[in-house]
C-alpha cells in the first residue's frame, strides 16, 4: 500500500533527511529503518560493520498528496540547472510539482542534493474507470552522480507505456536515457491504488557484464482527466548502480 508517512507533509520537504546513510521502509502506518550497502543487500549495524550507501528514495503520502524523493550525498561541483531547465522537464504537467534542495557542507559527507515531487495523486476509482486502456507517458529526469566523492548533475529523459485494469495494472515497458547510458525495463502487476516499481539494465550489460549499471524505480499517477481516460501525469524516482557508479533522482511527465 502507498506509504502513509503522515509525518512527511508536503510543506515539510525542505527538511533534510536524519540518517543519509539509512533507507526507511514503510508498511502501513509504521516504518522501519534500515541500512543498505553498496550492493543494495540489507546490513544489520548491531552486528556488521555498514558501509555508506551514497543515495537513498523515499516514498510519502498525506491527504491527497503523494510525494517521491531522492537524496544524493557528495560534494556538489561542476555545473547545475538552472530553475528554467528544471521546470521545463514537463513543460505541460499541470498536477505536479518538482524540485532540489542542495546543502553544502565542508566534507562529502555533509554535503547532499534532495530532488523531490509531489502533487494529487490518481485515485483507485480513475485508475479502474481507465480499464482496458494503454497509455504512453514520456518526460524529462534530474538527478546526482556520485564520482569520486563529488556529486555531479545529469539531466535525462524517459518513455513508459502502462496498461490500466479494473483492479490492476502494469508498466509493460519503462525506457530511459540518462548520463550518456540507456535503460530498457518493465514493471509488474501492481494493484489500482499502490505505486509501481520498475527495473531497467543498461544497455552496457550485452557488451560488458562487468560494466552493468541498474536502474530501479517507483512512482504512480497524478491528476484528473476526463472520465474513463488514463490519468494524465506520471512521477516517481530512481536509483542507479553498478561499476562504481550510483546516482539518483526524479523523473515527471505526461501522457502522450
Amino acid at each position: 500500500a502507498k506509504d502513509d508517512r503522515k509525518e512527511e507533509a508536503k510543506d515539510d520537504r525542505k527538511e533534510e533527511a536524519k540518517d543519509e546513510h539509512k533507507e526507511s521502509v514503510s508498511s502501513g502506518d509504521s516504518h522501519v529503518t534500515a541500512h543498505v550497502d553498496e550492493k543494495g543487500k540489507f546490513c544489520d549495524p548491531h552486528i556488521e560493520k555498514c558501509r555508506a550507501f551514497s543515495v537513498a528514495t523515499l516514498v510519502w503520502s498525506s491527504g491527497d498528496q503523494l510525494g517521491f524523493e531522492a537524496e544524493v550525498m557528495g560534494a556538489p561541483s561542476g555545473s547545475w540547472a538552472d530553475s528554467r531547465e528544471i521546470t521545463h522537464l514537463c513543460s505541460e504537467c499541470r498536477f505536479l510539482d518538482w524540485g532540489r534542495f542542495a546543502q553544502r557542507g565542508s566534507t562529502p559527507d555533509s554535503s547532499r542534493i534532495r530532488y523531490w515531487l509531489a502533487g494529487a495523486s490518481a485515485t483507485a476509482a480513475q485508475m479502474a474507470a481507465a480499464a482496458d486502456k494503454t497509455a504512453t507517458y514520456s518526460g524529462g529526469m534530474i538527478g546526482g552522480v556520485v564520482q569520486s566523492g563529488g556529486l555531479i548533475e545529469q539531466q535525462g529523459s524517459f518513455q513508459s507505456q502502462v496498461q490500466f485494469g479494473l483492479t490492476h495494472y502494469q508498466v509493460n515497458t519503462f525506457n530511459a536515457s540518462f548520463d550518456g547510458m540507456r535503460f530498457t525495463g518493465a514493471g509488474g502487476r501492481t494493484a489500482n491504488d499502490v505505486p509501481f516499481g520498475v527495473t531497467a539494465t543498461s544497455h552496457y550489460e550485452a557488451l560488458n557484464e562487468s560494466r552493468a549499471h541498474t536502474m530501479s524505480g517507483q512512482g504512480y499517477f497524478y491528476g484528473t482527466s476526463a472520465a474513463g481516460q488514463p490519468p494524465p501525469e506520471m512521477g516517481g524516482n530512481f536509483q542507479i548502480t553498478g561499476d562504481n557508479y550510483q546516482a539518483g533522482g526524479v523523473f515527471v511527465g505526461g501522457r502522450d
